[in-house]
């Protein structure tokens, strides 16, 4: 006589869902996801930067795993799976574990301030880097904002009007104007101040 011998006949697997954000401080934005597949697979779930959602007993076929809700002022840098499956079609074998991880971009913020020593003169400035508006003008106190733009390096500069001088050119970060590089998430003020010539 020969006992039975237990065997396993587990064939269902699993799917994990990574979060990942740059700059990786961000802690509290929250992605909204979804994932559906066979049987009655149709998940919602939400993660924010270093967070995970695992999704087990899955019977084997093709899943979709989406990022639904991308918060403004972000954008999806790159989406991958463990198993190199594509994350709208990953391809689930029995009794295996596919990890996928989403990394979304934080977009940057530039702001032109203006400091002059007379009110309702008005200095001119053109930008480079595919700033939007290319051109602008302000007055003492005037500030213009560039909000939600792509990281990279972009570029400010001011004509000055007859009968005054540039006294100072300075941005906080410590970039000059004419090339402020900024990073994923990255908010740069910068100063433009005009002072009389003097003898004018």
């Amino acid at each position: 006589f020969i006992a039975p011998e237990s065997i396993s006949l587990d064939t269902c697997g699993e799917i994990i869902i990574e979060k990942v954000t740059d700059p990786a401080s961000d802690t509290t934005t929250e992605f909204g996801f979804t994932l559906t597949g066979p049987g009655p697979t149709n998940k919602a779930f939400n993660l924010v930067n270093g967070g995970s959602e695992p999704t087990e007993d899955l019977q084997p076929g093709t899943y979709v795993a989406t990022e639904a809700t991308v918060p403004p002022g972000w954008d999806l840098e790159s989406a991958t799976c463990s198993d190199g499956s594509e994350p709208d079609a990953i391809s689930l074998p029995a009794a295996e574990t596919v990890t996928c991880t989403f990394t979304n971009v934080a977009r940057a913020g530039l702001h032109i301030v203006k400091v002059a020593e007379r009110d309702g003169v008005d200095f001119s400035f053109t930008t480079t880097g595919g700033l939007d508006p290319a051109t602008f003008t302000l007055q003492n106190g005037g500030q213009q904002d560039f909000l939600t733009i792509l990281p990279g390096t972009y570029g400010t500069a001011e004509t000055v009007p007859e009968g005054w001088d540039l006294e100072s050119a300075t941005c906080d970060n410590g970039d000059a104007p004419a090339a402020v590089t900024l990073g994923p998430g990255d908010d740069v003020t910068c100063t433009y101040t005009n002072v009389v010539e003097r003898g004018a």
